[in-house]
């Protein structure tokens, strides 16, 4: 038998943590920004182990994000569908996705995230980097701008922020490190 006290699930008298809180409940910024500073700090704690070699996108990843993004990091297994769902699914508007080199990305599958980004219309844009130049991926872009999709490219080396760019999809093209 209980008591009806705490934690008793059959009756009142139980305390909610939550509810009850003192704290103050912090802002959608302060949560993005709680976010993206827990993301920096593991991906120096990966460096630290050895696990990732910092290269030319994951240095621009810090200029191109806008404030609280989110860093998708997809370079080991490029356009797959768990990127795909978190893409259809999540809140990832404005967020920053590493893909790797273009020669390793299937046009199938950058198409289809080229239609993800038409069909939600993200904004701001998602940012999509691609170490080097996009090479094959470039005709597959221009057919999604035929089809609706509006996507702006720059370089990692320019003034990337596009804050105010009306575009679904951010284009970055960061120079290739040599492995």
């Amino acid at each position: 038998g209980g008591s009806g006290g705490y934690g008793d699930r059959r009756g009142g008298g139980g305390y909610n943590r939550e509810i009850c809180s003192l704290r103050p409940v912090p802002s959608e910024a302060e949560r993005a920004a709680r976010r993206a500073e827990a993301a920096k700090q593991a991906a120096e704690r990966r460096a630290k182990r050895g696990e990732e070699s910092p290269t030319s996108s994951s240095v621009a990843s810090a200029s191109l994000l806008p404030r609280g993004g989110k860093v998708i990091d997809a370079r080991a297994n490029g356009v797959d569908d768990a990127l795909m769902h978190e893409l259809r699914n999540g809140k990832v508007a404005g967020a920053l996705v590493q893909l790797g080199e273009a020669a390793n990305i299937p046009q199938e599958r950058f198409w289809q995230l080229l239609g993800v980004c038409c069909q939600r219309q993200f904004r701001p844009g998602l940012r999509v980097v691609i170490d080097g130049p996009l090479g094959h991926l470039e005709d597959v872009v221009k057919k999604g701008e035929v089809r609706g999709l509006k996507a702006h490219r720059t370089n990692a080396g320019e003034n990337p922020q596009s804050e105010g760019v009306d575009a679904d999809l951010i284009l970055v093209e960061a120079e290739a490190q040599p492995r």
